[in-house]
């Protein structure tokens, strides 16, 4: 009888430390669950807070001082292609195929005597920043865009001081020698000898 009882002990004994391990386990994949949940929210969250950048009140831009001493932003690769100077792991990192396109904050850059380094910004420059931004393809975040466009003017190479230009490129706090920028260009080099490729030190861009 003393012996019968002994083995139902071990046997029960068995069967709730193996519900103990299966209680812990289940208890474990669920924290789990609920950690990548909350870091997901969290994540998307703090994108959320990233705002629309405005294009409002041009007379009003912040102004950044570029320095003499201030290097300028690696030459134009002559080779670069899609599969050289483009990083598609950029792209799609939401999830999506869809490309997103981020815009920097507008900033009138100066030099060391408060003159500017390029024009006013043109309306047609104005035109296309407005139509990317108020696009579905505008990403406030610049870690999940695929392309980045400066909000410098760069249509007219004539009305550009080059060096100081691409002193401002090189500044860009994305810039990573021009890897996905997209600059907007229609007339390049200057008369009567104009070119291909605007005159400016772009990198990879």
């Amino acid at each position: 009888m003393g012996q019968k009882y002994t083995i139902s002990i071990e046997r029960y004994r068995h069967f709730f430390i193996l519900l103990l391990i299966v209680i812990f386990v289940s208890f474990f994949i669920i924290v789990v669950a609920l950690l990548n949940i909350f870091s997901k929210k969290l994540f998307e969250s703090d994108s959320t807070k990233l705002e629309k950048i405005s294009l409002e009140n041009l007379n009003n831009i912040p102004e950044v001082m570029i320095s003499k001493h201030v290097l300028v932003a690696a030459s134009r690769n002559y080779r670069c292609s899609y599969y050289d100077c483009f990083n598609v792991y950029r792209c799609g990192r939401k999830g999506s195929d869809q490309i997103s396109v981020y815009v920097y904050p507008l900033r009138k850059y100066v030099d060391e005597h408060g003159l500017s380094i390029g024009p006013q910004m043109t309306k047609e420059y104005y035109a296309i920043l407005k139509a990317i931004v108020n696009s579905r393809y505008y990403s406030p975040n610049p870690e999940e865009a695929c392309i980045l466009v400066p909000s410098i003017d760069t249509l007219n190479q004539n009305r550009l001081r080059l060096k100081e230009v691409s002193q401002a490129l090189g500044l860009l706090p994305y810039w990573y020698g021009g890897e996905n920028h997209l600059i907007w260009n229609m007339l390049p080099g200057s008369s009567p000898d104009y070119n291909t490729v605007v005159d400016l030190a772009l990198g990879n861009a």
